[in-house]
């Protein structure tokens, strides 16, 4: 397909033509996902940094400018971002939840040095203080913290009300802090 003729699709949908975004996307969602491919190597992220690629390109189909570059070259830079989000986003939640895993590990010994024994027994304290917690509110602080979600992204991933998920976040993060007080002398 041309400049040309991906040009005309793109102002067909900038009209509101779904037949046009249609063909559009027909035409070259192959070039997109091998991109998308590429940056992520995982065909479901892959797949859904496309999805958002092609949201973006119907919602903005009106903002693309000839003058600029060509159509292609303008979809495939939509693409790209799209994919390099995704994959911030990828390394930011699997930091977090290697932090989360870290918790888990509460060795304490004489092999170890004085700052690796008070890291081992902060984790100790950060860990009971999460036993003193409700179940339903450690999930839901496990999600905000360690996964890095919004109060919106959780309630949607549990299928919990909005308000539900925050009055949990909150009360848990209460019962934290005062169980944590003794963590203040080492900050």
């Amino acid at each position: 397909m041309n400049s040309k003729e991906l040009t005309s699709l793109l102002a067909r949908i900038a009209g509101g033509s779904e037949d046009a975004f249609s063909e559009l996307y027909d035409r070259t969602s192959p070039v997109v996902f091998g991109l998308a491919m590429r940056i992520l190597g995982e065909a479901a992220t892959a797949e859904e940094a496309c999805h958002d690629t092609y949201l973006q390109v119907h919602r903005q189909a009106g903002s693309f400018d000839p003058a600029r570059g060509g159509p292609l070259t303008w979809i495939l830079t939509i693409a790209r971002t799209r994919a390099l989000d995704r994959r911030r986003r990828l390394t930011h939640v699997r930091s977090r939840e290697r932090s989360y895993d870290l918790l888990e590990d509460d060795s304490v010994g004489p092999d170890l040095t004085l700052a690796e024994n008070e890291l081992a027994e902060r984790r100790r304290l950060v860990r009971t203080a999460l036993e003193k917690v409700s179940p339903e509110e450690r999930e839901a602080l496990g999600h905000a913290f360690y996964l890095g979600l919004s109060h919106r992204e959780i309630a949607d991933r549990l299928k919990i009300p909005l308000g539900t998920i925050k009055s949990r976040i909150r009360s848990g993060m209460t019962k934290l802090r005062q169980s944590l007080r003794p963590l203040e002398a080492w900050c």
